[in-house]
């Protein structure tokens, strides 16, 4: 018996396709310039592609590595899809076997995508074939060898109760580490060495963010510290199953114990800019992450309920919208300044993506989730209850969540568009229409995990 919420085999047909084609539009297509497009003869570009695989390894730079990193982690999606497209539950033998194909098919993509990129201006070695090849490894073998594991997981998933919220829990806490240490460009060399001290001299007793307002790099200080909330949950929810102490003071060494594992790790990534009091923090946000959890009571939920879906929470939200975006300013562009400082390449899907890092790109999309998933929360609260509470979820709702989300984030783009200081990144908007229908939609089972949560605290 497999869980409900596993996708069809044709569901991830679908979604492997969809990211292929993504991966190719962004890998190709777009560069610096949009579309640039360089003919040539098609044999005398895979003789030349020959000649890049046979000229080995390309010595590069420290600086080249969150690159390379950021080509590793790209292709490990295209991977699980396309091998959960091609699971068998058993055997082990028979799902290796379809693991294997997948992963022929992956690599000859690989390739593929390789040689389309020498028409256009996209650096092909031999180093990022390598590192794409090792992605749709560790995407594949994560299905042929944890296939089980997964399933087990989402079955639990599909009961409200704790055990829901700490597999919850810990895939947060994991999704957050892996979001500090990003992107994963690890000293190697003594030489890397000695530049990351050089600088860690230099930032570690002060605040992230230099280059935002003090009270800008003040928010984002606590909103960092607050992601490790879940890990918070997660060890206390693992303390009461075992039946272990659950109190703050047993609980504390283990979860600061985990905060400066991670820290410690994060030192030595090149890119990351870890300072002393990321360390109180962070294990603020693990002991909140804790009390809050433990005080779920139904009463408390009786009363929040209805405080998310006040009107008076929209004009806050929005406000709160302006401010993070910093668009609290009296001086703007004039018409004419705006349409002249607009690059038109900043209306091409993904464009604002590629000049970016990788790194930078995969925080951009986790923040604009995280800034526009409250929309899809408060429309929920407005629904009516029905069954545990969860609230019926109509198809109205959920487009309205999605056109909210569209046209607020539309409209703060355009905010930025006519600030001096800002540029805007219109494809926003997508990914905001897609956290706020995300939230509504999921909203509910999240709520009867709470309130059966509440009713295993009220036993205790």
């Amino acid at each position: 018996m497999t869980s409900d919420l596993l996708p069809s085999r044709f569901r991830c047909a679908v979604l492997a396709a969809l990211y292929a084609l993504l991966l190719f539009y962004s890998s190709v297509a777009i560069g610096p310039n949009v579309f640039q497009y360089t003919p040539a003869d098609p044999w005398n570009q895979w003789m030349r592609f020959i000649g890049v695989i046979l000229a080995g390894y390309v010595q590069n730079g420290s600086d080249q590595r969150a690159d390379w990193m950021g080509n590793l982690v790209a292709l490990v999606p295209l991977g699980f899809l396309l091998a959960m497209a091609m699971r068998v539950n058993r055997p082990l033998l028979l799902r290796a076997m379809m693991g294997g194909l997948a992963l022929f098919l992956c690599l000859i993509y690989v390739l593929v995508v390789k040689y389309f990129q020498l028409w256009f201006p996209r650096t092909v070695t031999l180093n990022y074939i390598t590192a794409q090849s090792l992605g749709v490894i560790l995407g594949v073998g994560a299905v042929v060898f944890g296939l089980g594991t997964m399933d087990r997981a989402l079955r639990r998933l599909e009961r409200p109760d704790s055990e829901a919220l700490l597999v919850l829990a810990i895939l947060a806490s994991i999704l957050v580490v892996t979001f500090t240490l990003s992107p994963y460009d690890i000293a190697l060399s003594p030489g890397d060495l000695k530049e990351r001290l050089e600088t860690l001299s230099q930032s570690l007793f002060g605040l992230p963010n230099g280059d935002r307002a003090t009270w800008l790099r003040l928010v984002l200080f606590v909103a960092g510290g607050l992601l490790y909330a879940p890990v918070g949950v997660a060890t206390w929810l693992i303390a009461r199953r075992e039946g272990w102490r659950s109190d703050l003071a047993a609980l504390f060494p283990l979860q600061a114990g985990l905060v400066l594992a991670v820290w410690c790790v994060s030192l030595l990534i090149l890119s990351a800019q870890p300072t002393i009091w990321t360390l109180f923090s962070r294990t603020a946000g693990c002991l909140i992450g804790t009390l809050v959890i433990r005080s779920v009571t139904l009463d408390r939920l009786a009363r929040m309920r209805p405080m998310l879906g006040w009107l008076v929470l929209w004009p806050l939200y929005v406000l709160a919208l302006m401010a993070v975006n910093d668009l609290f300013i009296t001086h703007w562009r004039s018409w004419d300044q705006a349409w002249d400082a607009i690059d038109e390449r900043f209306f091409w899907p993904l464009w604002t993506h590629y000049i970016v890092s990788k790194a930078q790109a995969t925080r951009s999309f986790a923040v604009h989730v995280v800034m526009y998933a409250p929309i899809g929360v408060m429309l929920w609260a407005k629904a009516r209850e029905s069954g545990y509470g969860a609230g019926r979820i109509g198809l109205g709702r959920q487009i309205a969540a999605m056109m909210i989300g569209f046209w607020l984030s539309l409209a703060v783009e355009i905010g930025r568009w006519f600030h001096p200081d800002l540029k805007p990144d219109f494809n926003n908007a997508a990914i905001a229409a897609a956290a706020a229908w995300g939230a509504l939609v999921l909203m509910p089972h999240a709520w009867a995990i709470l309130r059966n949560l509440a009713r295993e605290n009220a036993v205790q």
